[in-house]
């Protein structure tokens, strides 16, 4: 698999222009930088974003690669003072786009143009090799839906997945209620509740604004009824291949290539992804389940092949995903910005419930939920 990776990027490389890398410090991008050094004699450049919040913060080990492959390799942190980059946002992505780390990846588009027209990135190997971490729990999910009897998780489970509480604030090992519910429902249903953000109590449509469920209503789409129907028709599949070809099918183009092509382009960065390639797709897709997840692991063949090319740290650690602490920054420096631009105007009643909204935001500045 290494010499394929390799030969992705090798292609990806052909330019008339130098190319640059994005190094986020997690395995995709790593692997996509080591595959780079070894087929350019002259040094490359590498671009990383961090943060002043530590729990967010991976340049680090972006470092660990950057000196192993002796790469020219700038840095930016993203500070909370985001503000400028919203205009940006708005302008070049010109939809609500839910997705916050838009914004450390227009920052990081815009510091890689300063010195490089094209650049690699490592987006697509989380579909193809089954690297997020809800596949973990999903597919554990489903084992024991084998193992319990349909009229008992109809009867007994989702019952108690009903009463328990939700407990966002207390730790991971008692919050049973996302992992009971998806226990008692479907593949389809059980993988929709967890990637929502809206999981309990009907929060999605009180936050609504009635004229809007009304037209949602009349359109007849559903995000819940969506994800079962695609999962429902790729029943052929294994169970981790329906979640990856949903992800891959809805996620990848409609999120992660729309974000990253907008905010390259915003700067007039072209941006290429080797994990992408066709060949890597089939291959992938041919992959038995174990190859992907193993031993609590995602991308498990992938490790494997980049063992020799890698620091152990990179290879072992827990990918955090190029999020931000926008938790924080929403009690902080954009509290006030979220609050003129949407509870102080009426206007935004005809998308959102305010009543509800407001209810939210409180409970957000308090601590008691997020």
């Amino acid at each position: 698999m290494a010499a394929l990776a390799e030969d992705c990027v090798r292609c990806r490389m052909i330019s008339d222009v130098p190319v640059g890398g994005f190094l986020s410090g997690g395995l995709d991008s790593s692997a996509a930088v080591a595959m780079m050094a070894r087929q350019q004699q002259a040094q490359v450049k590498t671009y990383s974003i961090g943060f002043t919040n530590e729990d967010f913060d991976e340049v680090q080990y972006a470092r660990l690669v950057a000196n192993r492959y002796r790469t020219e390799h700038p840095e930016e942190i993203v500070s909370p003072a985001v503000l400028e980059m919203l205009g940006v946002l708005a302008r070049f992505f010109d939809e609500p786009f839910a997705d916050a780390s838009a914004l450390p990846t227009l920052s990081l588009a815009r510091m890689t143009r300063q010195f490089d027209t094209v650049a690699l990135s490592g987006d697509g190997a989380y579909e193809l090799l089954g690297g997020y971490r809800c596949y973990r729990p999903a597919m554990a999910e489903e084992r024991v839906r084998g193992l319990v009897p349909a009229w008992v998780r109809r009867n007994v489970v989702r019952p108690l997945a009903d009463a328990y509480p939700a407990l966002d604030w207390a730790p991971r090992y008692v919050r049973a209620k996302a992992t009971l519910s998806g226990i008692a429902q479907e593949l389809g249903e059980g993988y929709h509740h967890a990637m929502t953000a809206f999981s309990f109590n009907g929060l999605f449509e009180q936050a609504l604004s009635p004229v809007l469920k009304e037209q949602l209503a009349a359109s007849g789409y559903g995000p819940r009824e969506e994800c079962l129907q695609r999962v429902s028709r790729l029943a052929h599949l294994p169970p981790l291949q329906r979640l990856q070809a949903v992800d891959a099918d809805t996620y990848l183009p409609s999120c992660i290539l729309v974000k990253v092509d907008r905010a390259t382009m915003a700067y007039s960065l072209e941006s290429r992804s080797p994990s992408l390639d066709y060949r890597l797709g089939d291959f992938a897709g041919r992959l038995p389940a174990d190859y992907k997840l193993h031993n609590g692991s995602g991308k498990h063949i992938f490790r494997d092949a980049m063992t020799p090319h890698l620091p152990s740290a990179i290879l072992t650690r827990r990918k955090m995903g190029f999020g931000v602490p926008m938790r924080q920054w929403l009690r902080t420096s954009l509290k006030g910005l979220f609050e003129a631009m949407l509870l102080e105007r009426r206007e935004m009643g005809q998308y959102v419930d305010l009543g509800v909204t407001r209810r939210l935001w409180t409970e957000h500045q308090s601590g008691a939920r997020d």
